[in-house]
Order: C-alpha cells, then sequence, then structure tokens
C-alpha cells in the first residue's frame, strides 16, 4: 500500500468538476487529504445552484480553492484554469483528477510521486486491472490509441487517461489552446510530442458507478472532437496526397498520358509534401534533412512507377476509368508510403521513449 509522503503534498490536485455528484467529490477530497494532500484547485464548470451544496461545502475547507466559471466551458477551458492558478503561484508541477470518482486516491499519489520524482515529464494514469470497463469507454480507448500510434508513432496506451501530472511547461503551452473539451487532453498530447515534452505511464485501476454514469463523455460529440484533433493532425498528408491527385487529373486531361501524368503530379507535389511531413506529420528536428529529402526522392521515384503501372493495368485489363484507378492506387500506396517514412526515413520519431 501506497503512504503518505511529504513529497506527495507537493503537487497540487486540479478538479475539474462539472455537475459533480455531492458524495462522490467530497468523498474523493477527503480521502485525497487522508494520504497527505493539502493543495486542491477545485474548478466548477458553470454546474449551477442546483449544484451548489457540494461546492459551498468544499469552499469551507481551507485546503480547497474553488475557481468558478459563469457557464459550462468545457473540461479543457476548466483544466486551464486550473493549470493558470498554478502557474501563477510559481508551481511546477499539478495532478489532474477526474470528479467523478474514476481514479482510485493511492494512484493519484502514486502518480504525483512519479511527477515528483521525474520534474518535467508528463506522467500518465494507465488504466488496467479487472474492473468492467463500460463498452463505449473500452472500444474508444482503444481505436484512439491505435489512431494515435498509427499517426504520431507514439505508443500511448490510454490517451483518454484524465490522471495526469503535468509539467509547468505542458500547462503553460496548452493556457493559449483553443479546445475547451476533451480534446484538449488529445492535442495537449501531441504538442507535447512536438515541443520534446517526454511522457510516462503509470499502471493504475479501473473504477467505474453505474457504467460510468456520472461521466459527461458524450460518444459520439467528443469522440468525434478527439479524432478532429487527429484528423487536423494529419492534414499535410491529405493535403498532399490531394494536390497530387489533382496535379495528375489536369496532365492526363491535356496530354492522355499515364506515366507522365504520374511525374508531373509526384514532381509537383513532391516538394510540398516532403517540407510538410518533415515539419508538421513527423515534427523532425534533427539536420537529417538532405539524407532524408534523398531517401524520400527514392520513395516517390519507386511508389510512382509501381502506381503508374497498376493505373495503366486496371484501365487496359479491367476497363477502370483512369481517374477512379488512381484513386484506388494511391489509396492502397498511402500505407505503404506512411510506413516507410514512419519507420525508414522520419524514424527517429519512432523510437520508443
Amino acid at each position: 500500500m501506497i503512504t503518505a509522503s511529504k513529497n506527495g503534498s507537493k503537487a497540487p490536485i486540479i478538479i475539474p468538476a462539472f455537475a459533480p455528484s455531492h458524495d462522490i467529490l467530497l468523498g474523493l477530497v477527503s480521502n485525497l487529504e487522508e494520504l497527505g494532500f493539502d493543495d486542491f484547485i477545485i474548478v466548477d464548470d458553470g454546474s449551477g445552484p442546483v449544484h451548489e451544496d457540494v461546492f459551498s461545502s468544499l469552499e469551507k475547507n481551507p485546503k480547497v480553492k474553488l475557481l468558478r466559471h459563469a457557464v459550462n466551458l468545457g473540461k479543457g477551458a476548466a483544466l486551464r484554469t486550473g493549470f493558470n492558478e498554478v502557474l501563477n503561484r510559481g508551481g511546477e508541477v499539478a495532478v489532474t483528477v477526474d470528479a467523478d470518482g474514476q481514479h482510485h486516491p493511492e494512484d493519484v499519489l502514486k502518480v504525483a510521486l512519479e511527477a515528483i520524482a521525474n520534474p518535467g515529464k508528463l506522467v500518465l494514469g494507465r488504466r488496467s486491472g479487472e474492473a468492467q470497463q463500460p463498452l463505449r469507454s473500452k472500444l474508444g480507448n482503444m481505436l484512439t490509441a491505435a489512431i494515435f500510434k498509427a499517426i504520431t508513432c507514439a505508443e500511448i496506451h490510454d490517451t483518454q487517461t484524465g490522471l495526469r501530472a503535468w509539467p509547468a511547461d505542458l500547462m503553460r503551452q496548452s493556457l493559449t489552446s483553443t479546445r475547451n473539451g476533451y480534446d484538449f487532453e488529445t492535442e495537449t498530447l501531441l504538442e507535447s510530442l512536438h515541443s520534446g515534452v517526454s511522457w510516462l505511464e503509470v499502471p493504475i485501476r479501473k473504477i467505474y458507478f453505474d457504467g460510468n454514469a456520472a461521466s459527461h463523455f458524450s460518444p459520439i460529440r467528443d469522440s468525434f472532437l478527439i479524432y478532429w484533433v487527429l484528423v487536423r493532425f494529419s492534414a499535410a498528408s491529405i493535403a498532399g496526397s490531394l494536390l497530387d491527385y489533382i496535379l495528375f487529373t489536369f496532365a492526363y486531361w491535356f496530354l492522355l498520358d499515364i506515366p507522365v501524368s504520374i511525374v508531373i503530379s509526384r514532381v509537383g507535389a513532391t516538394l510540398f509534401y516532403f517540407v510538410m511531413a518533415r515539419n508538421m506529420v513527423f515534427r523532425q528536428k534533427r539536420k537529417r534533412a538532405l539524407i532524408q529529402f534523398v531517401q524520400y526522392i527514392i520513395l516517390v521515384a519507386v511508389l510512382g512507377a509501381i502506381s503508374a503501372a497498376a493505373i495503366s493495368y486496371m484501365h487496359a485489363h479491367w476497363g477502370i476509368q483512369v481517374l477512379i484507378a488512381k484513386a484506388i492506387s494511391e489509396g492502397l500506396l498511402l500505407f505503404v508510403s506512411f510506413g516507410v517514412q514512419r519507420h525508414i526515413i522520419f524514424f527517429d520519431k519512432c523510437r520508443a521513449e
């Protein structure tokens, strides 16, 4: 069993709360106090007069700093309000905890102590164990983690965990974010990778009450926002592919020559996509630009030859219209291209932490 420690109290606890359960939230604060925590920043995210009793009770606690939003702004906005308070005090780290009782107090202390022992790192509570996880949460976590890894190369098993220890640099960086909902946490994970903030995961227990009924996470709306963050992150890939397709369409329209049209579209899109991929998709900082560019040119040439052959074959033997064949060919080769870029050309972002 983890015991209380003076070090644990160095990390203030931020709890964003919207329409919380009276018993769950008060019980959470009480249990954390017993473990030695003595600094709580609770953000009432516009819960309204119906929930005034719980916040009034908390406000009487000298260890609690209560901050209020006049209206519901979202979890991301509530977290930033808490971060701003910590940074104005000169704090170096803060632990965020969900108000719905999902996080065991001992796990909160475990994450806090890990953050104290690893200054400057983002510490993530990775949910594990035998608790029955609601299907919507399980599928959402698995899908988001898989997409996150495919796009960033970073293997974070629980991208949606609310139990995190945030270093001051990442808190400060996140204050300018425009993401106010659950997508805020996904975006800050991406930004932490981009800015060089390292991270580590700490196993924690799963706790769910009544199928996670206390959570305000909307499976449709909030999942869409989270995945939209990841789609935006891949915008360079999408833009590069679109430019290639447009150039091919115009070239083929005038020339009616598949190989030549492939060359024209590849030449036109290559420099654009290389710069975007290097700086936006894989966020390279090492001085390997020339080597990477040569590798990328070779990849483009090989895939271009394969694409031209595939398009010609599908058009000549299967009667598939050229532009449709182009879309099919590029769609299949996209996975090959991304894999080679991720594991060979821009490989350093895929190295284990």
